[in-house]
Parts: C-alpha cells; sequence; structure tokens
C-alpha cells in the first residue's frame, strides 16, 4: 500500500500484495461483473460464494473488488495500479487519481453529484459485505472462502481510502449536507484478519483490536501493529478480546518501583506527605497539592501537603500503576521517585510558564525560588475508607483545576520523538498503556492542557494534534493513516466533561474498551468524568449504584436502550443494560429522558390486545386493519424467556411493540415490547382506537426485546395457508383460500371474528393491531 506512510524503525516489513492475472476487470458495470464471468451471485449477500472455484478467489475478487472499484470509482486502466516486474500491486498513483476525480465532480450539478456519490456507495457496500464474509476466519475455516489475507486487506484499504476521498471533497465545498454525505458512507469495512495477526506478531494484546477500534480502522490499526514496542515486553497471555489484563494490580504483591537512575534502591527510603495534614485538608473540603523545592545545597528535595488555591499552578499526574508509581500499602513513594517526579514538573513548568514583562520582574522572581505543585494519587489520597471516598470525590476538580495534566506511562518514556513524524507520536500516546486504563481516561480528558512524557521532552497532544492537522489539509486525501492519527486525541477531548451532548456517548464507549483492577471503578471513573455529585454514588455498591448514575444523566443514549445485553432487575429500570457500558452504540446527540414515570421516548410502534395465554409463544402475527398490513415479532431471548412475566391475571393483554426510529428501513427491526395493564377490560378494536384518542402518552412496563418485521404479501398468504388447515372445519374460510390471494382479505376478517369471538385453538394467534408513526410518546417503566 505505497501511498500509506510506515513507522520509523518499523518492526515489521510492508505489506506486499500480489497480483493475479487470470481475470481482468472488462470496464463494465460493477455489480454484474460476476454475471458476465458466468457465476451466480444470488446467494453472495449470503456469504455463499460457492459458484466461484476456490482456487480462483484470489483472481476473481481482485479483479471484481479491486480492480472493479477503481475502475467504477476513477474509470482508470488496471494497469495503472500493477507493478508488472514485481508481479504485486501498487497504489502509487492513487494520489493523482483522487486529484483528477475531485476535479471533475464541480462539472456535476448538486442533484448529479449526490446521484455519482449513491452510485459509488452501492459498489463500495457490495464490496464490504462481500470482504467481511470472505476474510473472516470462520469462513475460511469451514472452506467458504480461500481469499488471501493480503488482497482481502488491499480491498479493505483502498475502500476505506475511496470513502475519505469523498469526505474530503465535501469538506472543500462538495455542497452535499452532512446528512447527504452521511447516507453514503459505508462504515463496514473490516478490520480484517491480516491486521490482527500482525498485531499478535508485534506482541501486542489481544483485545487492542478491540479497543483500537474506538478510534481506528483497519489502516489505523496496521501501522500501530508494525511500530516497535521499545524493547517492552508484556505477558498478554491471560488477556481475552476484550480485555486486558496485564496491567491489573495485585495488591497483595505489589512492589512500587524505584526510578531507573536511582543510585541505590536498596538505601533510598520511602517518604511521603504527613497524614494529619492531608487528613485536615481533605475533612475541611479541599484537596492537598504536594509543594517540592530543592533543600539545602539542592542535593535533595523536600515536600510538604498545601490546600489547593485558584492562585496556585500546578501539574496532575496521570499515571498507570502497572508501571510501577503506585503504592496499595502506605501513601509514600521512594525519595528517587519524588525528585524525579520533581525534576519532570520543574522541566514542564518553566517550558510552559508566561514569559515575563520586564527584567525587573524577572530578577524579583529569581530572587525567590519557589516550589513546584503537583498532584498524584499514590501521595495524595489516603487509604483510610472514609478520607479516601472524600478524596475521590474531589477528583474531578483535580483534573479540572489543573494548569497541566502529565501523563507517564513506561512505552512513551523509553520513546524518543527525535526525527519521528508527528503521526507516530501520536500513535504512540492512543496504543500506549495509559489508553487502556479507564481511570487515566477521565483524568485526561478532564485537562485543560495534556502533555505526555516521552525520553526527550513532553509533548502537548492538543497542538500535536492541531499540527497534524494542518499537515492533512496540505496533503492529499488518501493518505487516511494521517487522519486517523488524530482521532484517538480529539476522542480524549471529546470526553471531557462540558455541555456537549456528544460527549455522554464518547465517555460511555471510551471507559468500555478500558481496563481497570476493580471492574467496579469502571462507574466511578465515569460518573467523575461527567462531573456527578459523588456522595450517592460512593455511598452505593451494585445494581443501586449503577441506578444512581442512570438518574443522574443527562439523557439516556439511544445505545442503552436498544440493546441486546442483560438488563437490570429493578423497577423502572428494567430497560437498562445490567452494565452500564454496554451499549448498541447510537448518534451521539440523540437519546431520552428518565423521568419520574419512566423512560420517555418518542418513536414509532405498535398497540395490540392478544390472548394472554398465547404470549409465551414465538410472538403473535398482527395485522393493522387500517392498511391491511401484516407484522410478525419474536422475543429475543426466546430460550431463557419467562412468559409468566408477559403474563397477567386478566384473559387479555394490552402489548405495545416499540420500534427503533434508526431501524425502520431494515427488514427485521430491533424492538421493545411493554405491557400496558390498566387496559385489559375490553378485546374490542374500538377500544384499542379510544386508548390512543384519549392518551398522548402510552406508559408500559418493559416485558423484553423483540425483532420485528412487516410480513410480504408471500408470507401472508402462507400464513393464511397454515390457518386454513388449523381451521379446517370452517368451509367459508377455505373457500376463500382457495379462490385465490383476492379473497385473503375476506378470509382474514372471517378469522378475526373466530379468534375474537371463540377461546379458540391454541394454534391460532393473529391479533388486530394500530401502527403508530414516530411522533407517538411513550413512557417505559
Amino acid at each position: 500500500m505505497d501511498h500509506l506512510p510506515h513507522p520509523i524503525n518499523a518492526s515489521q516489513e510492508p505489506l506486499i500484495v500480489p497480483y493475479f492475472d487470470k481475470y481482468k476487470y472488462d470496464k463494465g458495470s460493477f455489480p454484474d461483473y460476476p454475471a458476465r464471468c458466468g457465476f451466480d451471485k444470488s446467494n453472495f449477500q449470503w456469504g455463499d460464494f460457492s459458484s466461484v472455484p476456490r482456487e480462483d478467489h484470489d483472481a476473481f475478487f481482485q479483479a471484481w473488488l479491486y480492480f472493479g472499484l477503481v475502475y467504477d470509482f476513477f474509470g482508470a486502466d488496471d494497469e495503472d495500479f500493477i507493478d508488472r516486474d514485481a508481479k504485486r500491486i501498487t497504489t502509487s498513483k492513487l494520489p493523482q487519481m483522487a486529484t483528477k476525480w475531485q476535479q471533475s465532480l464541480p462539472k456535476f450539478s448538486r442533484k448529479d453529484r449526490l446521484a455519482e456519490y449513491e452510485r459509488v456507495q452501492r459498489s463500495l457496500r457490495e464490496a464490504a459485505d462481500a470482504v467481511s464474509f470472505l476474510d473472516s476466519a470462520e469462513w475460511r475455516a469451514k472452506g467458504k472462502s480461500n481469499l488471501s489475507e493480503e488482497v482481502a486487506y488491499s480491498i479493505v484499504v483502498l475502500g476505506l481510502t475511496l470513502e475519505e476521498i469523498k469526505i474530503y471533497h465535501n469538506s472543500l465545498g462538495g455542497g452535499m449536507s452532512n446528512a447527504d454525505l452521511i447516507a453514503t458512507q459505508v462504515g463496514n469495512w473490516p478490520i480484517t484478519e491480516l491486521v490482527r495477526k500482525r498485531l499478535a506478531a508485534g506482541g501486542w494484546c489481544r483485545s487492542e483490536s478491540t479497543r483500537m477500534q474506538t478510534y481506528f480502522m483497519a489502516t489505523g490499526q496496521f501501522y500501530c501493529a508494525s511500530m516497535e514496542l521499545s524493547g517492552l515486553h508484556v505477558d498478554h497471555s491471560a488477556c481475552t478480546d476484550l480485555r486486558c489484563s496485564a496491567e491489573d494490580v495485585d495488591e497483595s504483591t505489589y512492589v512500587t518501583a524505584h526510578s531507573e537512575s536511582c543510585p541505590d534502591s536498596a538505601s533510598c527510603k520511602h517518604t511521603g506527605l504527613l497524614p494529619s495534614d492531608v487528613e485536615s485538608i481533605i475533612v475541611a473540603g479541599n484537596y492537598p497539592l504536594i509543594a517540592v523545592s530543592l533543600a539545602g545545597d539542592g542535593s535533595r528535595v523536600e515536600m510538604k501537603a498545601v490546600p489547593f488555591h485558584k492562585s496556585l499552578r500546578y501539574t496532575a499526574i496521570s499515571h498507570v500503576w502497572a508501571d510501577g508509581m503506585g503504592n496499595p500499602h502506605n501513601p509514600t513513594l521512594p525519595a528517587c521517585q519524588i525528585e524525579r517526579l520533581y525534576r519532570l514538573v520543574n522541566s514542564l513548568q518553566e517550558e510552559t510558564r508566561p514569559q515575563w514583562s520586564s527584567v525587573k520582574t524577572f530578577f524579583k522572581r529569581s530572587s525567590k525560588i519557589k516550589p513546584v505543585y503537583f498532584w498524584n494519587d499514590t501521595l495524595a489520597i489516603p487509604h483510610r475508607k472514609d478520607l479516601r471516598k472524600k478524596a475521590i470525590k474531589l477528583m474531578y476538580q483535580v483534573y479540572k483545576n489543573a494548569s497541566d495534566v502529565l501523563v507517564l506511562d513506561r512505552s512513551m518514556l523509553h520513546f524518543s520523538t527525535v526525527e519521528r513524524p508527528l503521526e507516530e507520536i501520536c500513535f504512540r500516546v492512543a496504543a500506549s498503556a495509559w489508553m487502556r486504563r479507564a481511570w487515566t481516561l477521565q483524568e485526561g480528558a478532564l485537562a485543560k492542557s495534556l502533555y505526555v512524557q516521552f525520553r526527550d521532552r513532553a509533548v502537548n497532544v492538543v497542538d500535536a494534534s492541531e499540527s497534524l492537522t494542518m499537515k492533512i489539509l496540505q496533503s492529499d486525501p488518501t493518505n487516511i493513516v494521517l487522519e486517523e492519527s488524530c482521532s484517538a486525541v480529539r476522542y480524549i477531548m471529546a470526553s471531557g466533561a462540558s455541555k456537549d451532548d456528544g460527549q455522554l456517548v464518547n465517555a460511555l464507549t471510551g471507559i468500555r474498551a478500558r481496563s481497570t483492577s476493580h471492574e467496579e471503578d469502571k462507574e466511578i471513573c465515569f460518573a467523575v468524568m461527567l462531573g456527578m455529585n459523588m456522595d450517592e454514588i460512593l455511598n452505593a455498591e451494585g445494581p443501586a449504584r449503577t441506578a444512581i448514575i442512570y438518574g443522574k444523566l443527562p439523557y439516556i443514549p439511544e445505545g442503552s436502550f436498544w440493546h441486546g445485553h442483560p438488563s437490570m432487575a429493578l423497577p423502572g429500570l428494567k430497560w437498562a443494560p445490567k452494565n452500564l457500558f454496554d451499549s448498541a452504540g447510537g448518534i451521539p446527540e440523540t437519546g431520552f429522558k428518565l423521568t419520574e414515570q419512566g423512560l420517555a421516548i418518542t418513536t414509532a410502534g405498535i398497540l395490540f390486545r392478544a390472548k394472554t395465554h398465547y404470549l409465551d409463544k414465538w410472538g403473535p402475527h398482527l395485522r393493522d386493519p387500517t392498511t391491511g398490513k401484516w407484522y410478525n415479532f419474536r422475543w429475543a431471548e426466546l430460550e431463557s424467556f419467562d412468559g409468566s412475566r408477559v403474563k397477567s391475571s386478566h384473559e387479555w393483554t394490552v402489548l405495545a411493540v416499540i420500534l427503533r426510529k434508526a431501524s425502520m428501513l431494515n427488514p427485521n427491526r430491533r424492538a421493545v415490547v411493554i405491557r400496558l395493564d390498566q387496559y385489559v377490560s375490553n378485546p374490542a378494536m374500538s377500544e384499542l382506537q379510544q386508548i390512543i384518542t384519549s392518551n398522548d402518552v402510552l406508559a408500559g412496563e418493559f416485558m423484553g426485546r423483540a425483532t420485528f418485521e412487516e410480513l410480504d404479501v408471500a408470507t401472508t398468504a402462507n400464513i393464511v395457508e397454515i390457518t386454513e388447515k388449523n381451521k379446517i372445519g370452517f368451509d367459508e374460510a377455505r373457500a376463500s383460500v382457495r379462490a385465490g390471494e383476492t379473497r385473503i382479505e375476506k378470509f382474514e376478517e372471517s378469522i378475526r371474528r373466530i379468534v375474537i369471538e371463540e377461546e379458540g385453538d391454541d394454534s391460532w394467534y393473529v391479533f388486530d393491531g394500530i401502527m403508530r408513526d414516530e411522533r407517538q410518546k411513550w413512557i417505559v417503566q
């Protein structure tokens, strides 16, 4: 992939993608290429590629999904992307192709530009769907795919690059609205097995690929996999695909480390602040700063605790305990570590201190050297439980009030920035152990100025990101790795406490992808990041603490309602994930309000009555008489579904299937089912209509999750046929079905009358309902 940068002193060689010449793209329509090659692609959408000989997978799919996209997007010839001598793929001409394409688009009207974007999108989506199947380890293991990992990765890189070219063109005045542009994005390109294997070969944790998906695509992860790890080898054998446990701390065996420059660790004593000073400051509702100054001849440092005051400029230290700078036994550190912290903080503050306005001011200040102030959790948080809670409550203020936050992570402390490009520096930050931990995310997110200490200097990551942004604007859009290198830094800053609606979702997803030695600490980190009042939270545990945090959220993100994870058991929160950080994702700016009555939602849904004893089945068929449309829903957790929780003591139960607006165009919509206990007396359709007419808001108790689909004519006819067999005694009904599809409506009406008027047999459960559009208001309890 010649158009993308590679790290300095990379640990792995650049990828070479071989060229296969058995098939050649014929410059025809992209979606019809398989048919022109004699292959039936009707089952490709299900991952069935059996019509293509296994030995031809590399050659055919490279011709179609790689060279076909090149031609579809640029109208370029295969030869521009082939190094014939080396028999490999080359992307060296991709930047000039992108420039040429951008220059051609202004000739189009806005309508034609959108049409062009949509046409390209269809091709990209088809390619992304196909390569997602072809590259999966499962498909290869089952013999369903014989596509090489190199070819699969090259297709993904091309697809990602083409999408970035579209975005870049629009930012330069393409004239597309954000909604139109988002609608033409594919967004489901896989990370690829090749990237995962290269990460493993480079010594990375198995969970890194999952975590880095928060801000990196396959290309960004590939870049990280190629970076040298500075000789730091960590045992990841106990880690899983979802969690890195290598930095977890076992307090019973934890040993505080001495600094690498410590001359004699055996004689280097631990030192700390006076406990009485720290206690009096915290009890007074303040937090202690550590004032460190040179003593006597300057060969050693002295320190003391002083209460925070807004006139004091201080640096908050952010570090990973696994690096050895913690102490679970006493609030002390070796003297060598105190001296090291003094040197690092003093150097940072000297570099960032405002320039003196006059020589007189400079000499006046120089005549009396003031202490260096910083905050460090190991020294400033007492171990006594009551004091520790009070100190944690103040951590939001600690990091918000700090002039600077200085990150100390051994992977970056071993790495020099000399002659390193900015993108590699940012990737180093993103891939560090510091970025994997929940506590450190909230510390960085709250910072006014965030610095990361490397071997040779402290780097202001926001300044670095802004400089990199300027570099991006001056480069061509095909270098998608440059854009990715900024994304982690932007993500950190977007997760900090602010009035930005997107900050809540950023914080949720950011914490979810990170680890703590104690899993329950994640909720505390999250609450601190959002600036919540910590009194109730720290005094509660388990589900009670989770419920308190839900109640303090400014809104409930959509993904925390439309999820598929185990739910809370507490009344009013049965819709909520038991794990606060389990979410189905969602648009950051959208969410629901949690009120005293329940969760307020405005979206589409269908209200219906059902015979209570049918509700532990797969789920009834529903029919909306006003439109003639048929629907079906099925309980999502059928195997473990307890039908008794839906049932009531009443013969009839009123339910509503609430639908996710974002999924309205999907054939299988994610849905939530609620029970409306206040309406159980009358099974007639007129009563349902009265419920809707007299209530702007429909409220009910959460019952479970379901999938919901609209049935087509053929499926509806099949249901009628099955029902006809079950109701064989009703001659009129049988005659209606035999008369053809045009008589189905008459049959439905007769069966509906039977269902309502007769006790019926348990094999029949079709009920009338009323579909409500996206303006309907619901309360989920």
